[in-house]
């Protein structure tokens, strides 16, 4: 068994940092699409595939500082899903992301949660929405 997404917490001494929103499309079939040879319905919504990474600062027993979220079509992280929480290096955040059908290393800003910089790791066959199992195993920068 592997680490799942859910429930994995990183922590600087200042902010602890939480991927939020993994629930599961509610209405993709519990057979896999990718076996029927379908892609993913748009009924999913337009965050079904995507979650959000937040900053909660200690000092203040818990406040949201900052976050990414993926189904802000605007934002710097839109269509976003993060694998897992963060590593904590420096001024910098190292995050796994899925963004549009491919892998990403992201290095995001710890105080303010700005995208720093990206790099493509690989390219995906499938979307996110499409692998359950990819949905909740953690991907976590070493």
């Amino acid at each position: 068994k592997g680490t799942h997404a859910n429930g994995t917490v990183a922590c600087d001494g200042e902010r602890v940092f939480v991927i939020r929103d993994l629930s599961q499309p509610k209405n993709l079939s519990r057979q896999p699409l990718a076996a029927l040879g379908m892609r993913a319905p748009h009924a999913a919504g337009p965050s079904a595939g995507t979650n959000r990474l937040c900053a909660y600062e200690l000092a203040t027993q818990g406040k949201l500082v900052w976050e990414a979220d993926g189904a802000v079509n605007q934002s710097e992280y839109a269509g976003a899903f993060f694998l897992g929480a963060p590593l904590w290096v420096g001024q910098s955040l190292y995050a796994l992301a899925e963004i549009k059908s491919a892998i990403y290393l992201v290095a995001i800003d710890r105080r303010t949660g700005a995208l720093q910089w990206q790099q493509q790791l690989v390219g995906l066959a499938a979307d996110i929405l499409l692998d359950r199992k990819r949905r909740l195993q953690a991907g976590l920068p070493s």
